[in-house]
């Protein structure tokens, strides 16, 4: 090792120190770039790297894992798309020690762990050895992946990798012949298996660092026209168009699919009939019966032979990319005569981009993270927060590769759930906040009004931005990013309502807030006198639990209204039950149910009554009331309670309140 590459990564890693990424813990400072490296390819958010943690006490000498099914992050058993045939699974086992050595304890103790903790014949109450929640929860995980997919199992692979600031060439003969035990025991327990064993010290992980994604790609093609270098419809060979989208491992390059990679929709009926066209169509070429590939783009350049793409997004054909992939990987490597076709727009307006995307994807019946991140209150939201400063980040990871500070950089998700706790006072379903739940219909709408005040949005970014960095500095212990999404909202909620002296703020309050009486020492001493005695990693997702904790508060500090906070109700107090977001309905549909809803306070179940009544599908209509709820012709409803757009109740539906 270079000497002066462990000089190197100890800047990086002081660098993130100060921008918080994720927190300002040594160890986990590096414990996430080291994860962030190894699973480059993958293309992780923020959220779901810190999701693979199960660091901490009882954690069998592991630091994380990551299950992977054909590609694709095994996070939620029930949404997962599993694959009903050709099914491969990745499994990084990851050890991080912030050292400048290896270790021989370190490897003795995956050992000891291993060996019991892969052995399907135990279950989880099975186990002999202490074991803490996250690492359950992961081996529960592998268990479903793999019992459920063991017919069609092509593939198996373990990585174990142990990373420190060390030098690799040092280490000692018999932490490597350790290493070799660890892979021989996997080999006993999964005889299909493929176990690998890999040490990065500070140079491996140096080159990983450096390693960036390609964004200008070249692209080779039979045939092109083009028009007025804003348009060019390719021919494109199909092993070339493989090679496009692979990257010298061969595995798919996911950060060029504009995020939608993440819904590839496995081994369903139309990637059946495209993977039976690549391998049963041999005498006709595949784009005959195919509709193509859209790649959005910056600038394309044809230079004879190929064209040179820049900043290449496909936002359509992402089912058909994948099954390409599939295919030749299957072949390894084969070459293929045959052509897909291409269609290359190269578009820097934004908005036009959006809609090229909305438009492109609306076959689709689910509401993806990508594409409703081309809805106008998205674009709105973005513009508001660039105004105060802030960047709002629409898609997964697009500032990444930019010199923006990290601490002013705020996701859909994390904004979804500053929203969902502190406007809609439901601090225990954010701090379990997912991506599934904005499918819903109800809940997206709700979140995304676009009849409040576009200035929340950023008044929620530096309230809780400010919430973590003091709660950081206080708790400054491992695992500070699963504690924060425990304590954050809480803590927020109770110190916002002490600047208001009630728990029945608005949202009008919250974005007309002095800054100067939202500080520090509020937060602290919130978290002292209040949370920190009440801190509980399990029942902090309880509500009930948290009502308690706010009845402390409001003796502490006089806070008044807490009963109009308890009695509070949304629709989404069981948000596992999704309902899937679709596109809004024509204007003709909303309209027609505009005309036939009765006055609010509406009877349960309108939204069923009015399908039957207008012999519309269910859903068109429960998504034509949300739409009109949300262009301000129809109020909110809630358990025959109506409120205005503050959160006010208006009208109340007396007799259903005696039932």
């Amino acid at each position: 090792m270079a000497k002066n590459d462990i000089i190197l990564i100890d800047s990086i890693i002081s660098q993130r120190i100060k921008d918080r990424i994720p927190s300002e813990n040594n160890g986990e400072v590096f414990e996430f770039m080291a994860y962030e490296q190894i699973l480059k390819e993958y293309d992780l958010n923020k959220d779901e790297i810190i999701q693979g943690s199960v660091d901490g006490k009882d954690d069998g000498g592991i630091d994380a894992i990551y299950i992977f099914v054909n590609g694709n992050l095994l996070s939620d058993i029930d949404e997962f798309i599993w694959p009903k045939r050709s099914c491969e699974i990745s499994v990084y086992i990851i050890t991080c020690k912030h050292h400048d050595t290896f270790k021989q304890d370190v490897l003795n103790n995956e050992y000891a762990t291993i060996s019991e903790f892969f052995d399907l014949s135990r279950s989880n109450s099975e186990l002999k050895a202490s074991y803490n929640s996250d690492l359950l929860t992961k081996r529960q995980l592998f268990v479903d992946a793999y019992t459920r997919t063991a017919i069609n199992l092509d593939n198996l692979y373990f990585h174990f990798i142990y990373a420190s600031r060390g030098d690799v060439s040092c280490i000692g003969e018999n932490i490597i012949a350790r290493s070799e035990q660890i892979k021989q025991q996997m080999l006993m327990l999964f005889s299909n298996c493929q176990p690998n064993y890999d040490f990065l010290g500070s140079t491996e992980l140096l080159t990983l660092y450096r390693k960036k994604p390609k964004y200008e790609l070249n692209l080779y093609h039979k045939g092109i026209i083009s028009y007025r270098d804003e348009c060019h419809i390719v021919l494109c060979r199909l092993s070339d168009f493989y090679s496009f989208i692979t990257d010298d491992n061969g595995r798919l390059k996911k950060y060029i699919f504009d995020s939608n990679v993440r819904d590839y929709m496995g081994t369903n009926p139309v990637n059946v009939d495209i993977m039976n066209s690549l391998v049963d169509s041999k005498d006709i070429d595949f784009w005959w019966l195919n509709n193509g590939i859209t790649i959005l783009a910056r600038s394309a350049i044809n230079v004879g032979t190929f064209i040179k793409v820049q900043d290449v997004q496909i936002v359509n054909g992402l089912q058909t990319s994948q099954t390409i992939h599939k295919f030749f990987n299957q072949k390894n490597g084969i070459t293929d005569e045959r052509c897909v076709m291409i269609k290359i727009i190269t578009q820097n307006n934004s908005e036009v981009r959006d809609c090229i995307i909305r438009s492109t994807n609306n076959q689709t019946a689910i509401m993806t993270k990508s594409l409703f991140a081309t809805d106008k209150i998205q674009r709105d939201i973005e513009d508001v927060m660039h105004i105060n400063g802030l960047y709002y980040e629409r898609r997964t990871n697009c500032f990444a590769n930019k010199d923006i500070d990290n601490n002013l950089v705020f996701d859909i998700m994390y904004m979804a759930a500053a929203y969902l706790a502190i406007i809609l006072k439901a601090p225990e379903k954010a701090a379990n906040f997912k991506q599934k739940f904005l499918k819903r219909a109800d809940l997206y709408n709700t979140i995304f009004n676009s009849n409040d005040s576009l200035n929340i949005w950023p008044r929620l970014a530096l309230i809780l931005k400010q919430t973590d960095k003091v709660l950081s500095r206080i708790i400054g212990s491992r695992n500070t990013e699963k504690m924060l999404k425990r304590s954050r909202y809480v803590v927020a909620i109770i110190s916002l309502s002490r600047c208001f002296g009630t728990f029945n703020y608005s949202i009008n309050q919250v974005i007309n807030l002095d800054p100067h009486k939202y500080d520090d020492l509020l937060i602290i001493d919130t978290w002292n006198n209040c949370v920190s005695k009440w801190y509980n990693k399990e029942k902090m997702l309880n509500r009930e639990y948290l009502i308690a904790i706010l009845e402390q508060a409001s003796s502490l500090w006089d806070i008044q209204d807490l009963d109009s906070f308890a009695k509070h109700k949304n629709s989404f107090t069981t948000m596992n039950n999704a309902v899937t977001y679709k596109l809004p309905p024509n204007e003709k549909t909303i309209q027609l149910v505009n005309a036939n809803l009765p006055k609010q306070p509406w009877p349960i179940g309108v939204h069923k009554q009015m399908a039957s009544l207008l012999n519309l599908p269910t859903a068109e209509v429960y998504a034509a009331i949300n739409e009109l709820i949300s262009r301000g012709l129809r109020y909110k409803q809630v358990d025959g309670v109506v409120y205005d757009k503050d959160g006010q109740i208006i009208l109340r539906d007396e007799n259903r309140n005696q039932m």
